[in-house]
């Protein structure tokens, strides 16, 4: 079984992922203190993201609060659906997490 830094909470949570002055739409699909699990909107061509690439993320928590986190890229990979559509998939390290972050972290269960 893998071992985790920190332990990873399911939350799906629609999100923009935000490189440079390009913005994609995207889902959360789980969250750790300082890291996310991403799932990029379908996609009629695959979308790369490389290590190391700084990014921010954005998203609204269940009080209407939008929470902003830089992070970069660990990892990522691309699938092709039945369909085919192109899904990305990308885990992000959260670089100093905002306090409204951090809060909203601890309420997860």
């Amino acid at each position: 079984m893998e071992k985790r830094r920190y332990e990873r909470k399911p939350f799906r949570l629609k999100a923009e992922l935000v490189i440079g002055n390009q913005k994609y739409p995207a889902f959360i699909e789980n969250l750790s203190e300082y890291g996310a699990y991403v799932e990029i909107a379908p996609s009629k061509t695959p979308i790369e993201f490389y290590p190391a690439t700084k990014v921010g993320l954005r998203f609204e928590i269940p009080s209407g609060e939008t929470i902003d986190i830089s992070g970069e890229v660990r990892w990522s990979r691309v699938d092709i659906s039945p369909s085919q559509q192109c899904i990305s998939y990308v885990g992000i390290e959260i670089l100093k997490p905002p306090p409204g972050y951090s809060k909203f972290f601890k309420t997860l269960v």
